[in-house]
């Protein structure tokens, strides 16, 4: 299902995406909620309502609602979203942002990653805070 945004002309999609096997893409945008069962692998940004990794999410996530990673998800990524929920034994490696504002456009998750001075914390993994 899908429909035009009366503002921009562009197409938007409105129903749920469910990823079952290893999946690449630029990205994943849609008005319903992403779901990633436990034999998928995303590689995309994703751009949704809600967002579930049971398996695997290679990419940086923009989510207006709920990211919930389960014991068998792994996420590599930064992700910006409301409210995040992490299940023991779920693997996450990237920059959150949860909660407060979001950014209007999905470039600029990792901004602060890749506007930093190198060397710094931010963009040398090897330095921690």
């Amino acid at each position: 299902m899908s429909g035009v945004c009366p503002h921009c002309n562009r197409r938007l999609l409105v129903e749920d995406v469910r990823i079952h096997v290893y999946h690449a893409v630029r990205k994943v945008a849609t008005c319903g909620d992403v779901l990633v069962d436990e034999r998928g692998h995303l590689v995309a940004f994703v751009q949704a309502t809600n967002l579930t990794v049971q398996g695997k999410l290679t990419g940086d996530a923009l989510v207006s609602g709920r990211v919930r990673i389960s014991e068998t998800g792994s996420v590599a990524g930064d992700i910006k979203a409301p409210l995040l929920l992490v299940e023991s034994g779920a693997e996450l490696c990237g920059h959150l942002h949860i909660g407060g504002d979001h950014p209007d456009t999905p470039g600029e998750i990792g901004a602060s990653r890749r506007n930093a001075p190198a060397g710094s914390p931010r963009t040398d993994p090897s330095k921690r805070d």
